[in-house]
């Protein structure tokens, strides 16, 4: 039995809100969606109201878009609307409160489950988000763990898959053999182990970064199991009646988003993308630069980031598969091409 917030008991799998909503959540938003024509300014400038989880890296390819002027080029005005989670992103491009937005490929492939009329339009990332598992020090492995605590968003969110993925490779039984307990972003995760609440905790950048420097020890490493052909990155996610309605809108956001990912792509452009990364992430100025160039690599430098904007359909089907494994998904209900379409852009 696992012990979820210090008590034994099974873990429920199939909740209200699991990965971005249940089927009763995904009718109630659709009855309230729009999908009408975008806003056009008196100049042809096209308002669009466009979802991110957090004004963060994880944006990066939008947010130098907008500083470098590659969506004004194409007429494009994005009205950002953070939203703190990717599985909220889904659940307001159903309701019509966003054109377009940010959101997750395994929050897509939940909500599509469910009845969710949405769809990846175009990837922006060719990888899983990286991720490392870090523990108190004098933890050195997984089996060390086994009696202690560990920390993930929640048990209907993919860090849960992965740090069970980690852990059953390195030959500890999760959860089963821990303690669970949840934080739902890096931020206080990282503040969890931080204070010795949590024996370990798994981080995304920057936060990996900072849990090495606070002396911590690296267990895993969730680049290292989840290759691009087993689980593929995430993109730009819209409903099928928006698509349909503003394909050309669709197509500017898109050239927008690749002239973005091609001038953070390019070595050439390093500096400014470094110092890009360091306003962004109003980082502390005594780590500033070395933490900005550790975001570089492990986020750009290391082929997180994908041009041209095309999917690997064995890779979305890792995807699928992870929500499989956590229970949110049944085996065979959709598959890869039930979750995104580029044809719209890439014709």
């Amino acid at each position: 039995m696992s012990k979820v917030h210090g008590k034994t008991g099974r873990i429920a799998r199939r909740t209200l809100g699991t990965c971005a909503g249940a089927a009763v959540l995904i009718a109630s938003l659709a009855a309230c969606g729009g999908g009408g024509q975008p806003q056009a300014e008196a100049d042809g400038t096209i308002t669009v109201k466009y979802g991110i989880t957090s004004q963060s890296v994880t944006s990066l390819p939008t947010i130098i878009g907008e500083a470098k002027g590659f969506f004004a080029d194409e007429g494009i005005k994005l009205e950002s609307v953070v939203t703190g989670q990717s599985g909220k992103v889904c659940q307001q491009l159903i309701a019509g409160a966003l054109d377009l937005g940010e959101c997750s490929t395994n929050d897509v492939a939940c909500t599509v489950a469910a009845g969710g009329p949405i769809k990846v339009r175009f990837f922006t990332s060719a990888s899983v988000l990286p991720n490392k598992v870090y523990a108190k020090e004098g933890i050195t492995s997984w089996a060390d763990l086994k009696g202690k605590n560990i920390m993930v968003a929640s048990q209907q969110d993919n860090t849960f898959y992965f740090t069970r993925l980690m852990a059953e490779q390195g030959g500890l039984n999760f959860p089963d053999d821990v303690t669970v307990a949840y934080a739902g972003s890096s931020t206080d995760r990282f503040a969890a182990l931080s204070s010795g609440t949590v024996d370990a905790t798994i981080l995304t950048t920057p936060f990996d970064f900072q849990a090495e420097k606070a002396g911590f020890s690296e267990l895993d490493d969730l680049v290292e199991h989840l290759p691009a052909d087993k689980y593929f990155g995430s993109g730009v996610a819209t409903t099928d009646d928006y698509a349909a309605r503003n394909p050309e809108t669709l197509k500017k956001v898109f050239a927008a988003e690749q002239k973005a990912l091609d001038y953070m792509l390019d070595p050439a452009n390093k500096a400014d993308v470094i110092a890009t990364i360091k306003d962004v992430g109003k980082l502390d100025p005594a780590i500033a630069v070395e933490l900005a160039e550790y975001i570089y690599a492990r986020l750009i430098s290391s082929g997180y980031y994908l041009s041209g904007g095309a999917a690997d359909p064995a890779g979305i089907q890792g995807v699928i598969d992870s929500t499989v494994a956590l229970g949110f998904v049944d085996e065979g209900a959709i598959t890869p091409e039930d979750i995104y379409d580029t044809s719209i852009v890439l014709q």
